[in-house]
This record gives structure tokens, sequence and C-alpha cells, in this order.
């Protein structure tokens, strides 16, 4: 952000500098080392110098995020690091902060010393819920006095008998539903028929 840098002699007299300034403050644009030449009202002259330095090196940005979204996870936080001020494409002015959408977010470092740089991270969605399917091996007769319910889809498993695993026993008629959550937290239900042939 420092694009020009002034000079300053001192002394007294007249000033003559490297630059060809004529005046005791001068103005420059690039690093170098500048002397200056003062002479006094006696006509003594003396030399100075200073050194003009240059630091242009840009921050080391980086940006992350903790996704993917999925139907547990509403909300993501995306983190950059490279020191100085950020500038996210969401409007966020924090090295961190929380987005609920997929996207591509993107975010400006600036250094301390102006130069700036830029990452980017892409929040992903997994929102696809399990392909719940659910039967039974009925139906119950005078010999077959039980049925097993068979779940399948994956994840976790919750039936509308209290039951939480892909299998369960049954001893009566009716419908029987299951919940199937998959790993990413999204839900499906799927429904078998117990009969009786008696």
């Amino acid at each position: 952000t420092r694009t020009s840098v002034s000079l300053t002699a001192t002394g007294g007299g007249t000033y003559l500098w490297s630059n060809g300034a004529t005046t005791a403050t001068t103005t420059v644009t690039t690093p170098n080392t500048y002397s200056v030449t003062v002479t006094g009202t006696n006509g003594c002259s003396s030399i100075a110098s200073t050194t003009v330095t240059q630091n242009i090196t840009p921050p080391s940005a980086t940006a992350s995020n903790n996704g993917p979204l999925t139907c547990t996870r509403t909300s993501v936080t995306l983190t950059a690091t490279g020191g100085g001020t950020y500038l996210w494409s969401n409007g966020a002015t924090t090295a961190t902060t929380t987005v609920t959408t997929p996207n591509t977010y993107s975010v400006t470092v600036t250094g301390t010393n102006g130069c700036t740089a830029t990452a980017s991270t892409t929040v992903t969605e997994n929102i696809t819920p399990p392909n719940a399917a659910a039967s039974n091996n009925g139906p119950l007769t005078c010999t077959r006095t039980s049925v097993t319910l068979t779940a399948t889809g994956g994840g976790t498993y919750a039936w509308s008998n209290g039951a939480n695993t892909s299998t369960t026993t049954v001893t009566t008629v009716g419908t029987y539903s299951v919940t199937v959550t998959g790993s990413n937290g999204c839900t499906d239900v799927a429904s078998t028929v117990v009969t009786e042939d008696i």
C-alpha cells in the first residue's frame, strides 16, 4: 500500500539529492540508496545517504472448510490463514466464517505490508438419502409363529417395534416400518406388511 517514500535531509543551506531533487525532502518510488549533498551558507558541503528497501512479499494465503454439508451438518466453517486482514467472498472479514450453502468461497488475505493473496475452498453437499427397503419371511402360520423383518440401506436402523438392528423378529400381524439413517445423517423410510394364514 506504500508505493512511495519521502526522503528527508537536514543540515541547513542547500540540498542536492542523487535523484536530482534540490529540496530538503523528496519522494521516490523505487528501492535504492539515495545520497544528498548538503551545502552550508559558508560554502562547505557534506554528504549523507539513506537506503530505501522494498517489501512486496504477498502473504501465504490458504483456505479450507470442515464440510461437506449433510442432513445433520447444516453449516460449515471456512478457515483462512496467512496473517494480516481477511475479506471473504461472502463479506466476512474474519479468519473464520460460517456458511450454509454449497459453493466455492474465496478469501483475499492482506499482509501487514499491504500486499494481497487470494485462496479459495469449495464446500460440497452430501444429502442423498439411503435407499431403504424392508421385507419379511411371512406369513405367520400355525407352524411359523414368528417372522423376521429385514431392512437394507446401510447406516443405522430404527424399527417401529423399537428394534435398532437390520433384522428383528415379530409374532403379530401388522405393518412394520423402518427408518434407515445413512452415514450422512439423511433418512429414508420403508415398510413391510406381516400377514397371517391360520
